[in-house]
């Protein structure tokens, strides 16, 4: 029983794709797309809290207009200076796709590709994306409203 947890707890780690969806209300499918590609080419990893801080090394992003999907290919680092510890440097990759999907209301699906991206990790970037999109068509949401 404990080896058949460990196997699947394993290959669930292992794939390394999270998704995440959200829909947008009274939002012209046009605008949400220009939105989603100005987020993914202007990411910002600015925060209050330092440890979700990084300064961004390489943004390659390849837009499928056609088909709705946004492709991102990222590089991060950061040093953390922590008290009585030696400082920490950290390098990520983060790579991950965006779909507007073909539903009314629209809605973006986020689906991580990182295989060494831990769960919560995909979803701090997924967060963050929508946040940014959310953020950027917030005159759009109030003039409609």
């Amino acid at each position: 029983m404990i080896r058949f947890f460990i196997a699947t707890m394993s290959t669930v780690c292992c794939l390394g794709c999270v998704a995440a969806q959200h829909e947008y209300h009274n939002v012209d499918r046009n605008v949400l797309w220009t939105a989603m590609v100005a987020v993914a080419n202007a990411p910002e990893y600015s925060n209050e809290d330092f440890m979700k801080r990084w300064v961004l090394v390489e943004n390659d992003v390849v837009t499928h207009a056609d088909i709705g999907k946004i492709d991102v290919h990222r590089i991060v680092e950061r040093t953390l200076h922590l008290p009585l510890q030696k400082s920490q440097h950290d390098r990520r990759e983060i790579m991950f796709s965006v779909y507007l999907l073909p539903t009314n209301p629209p809605k973006v699906e986020f689906m991580s590709h990182n295989t060494q991206f831990l769960p919560v990790r995909s979803r701090d970037e997924a967060e963050r994306f929508f946040s940014a999109v959310e953020s950027m068509l917030q005159p759009v949401i109030e003039q409609v409203q």
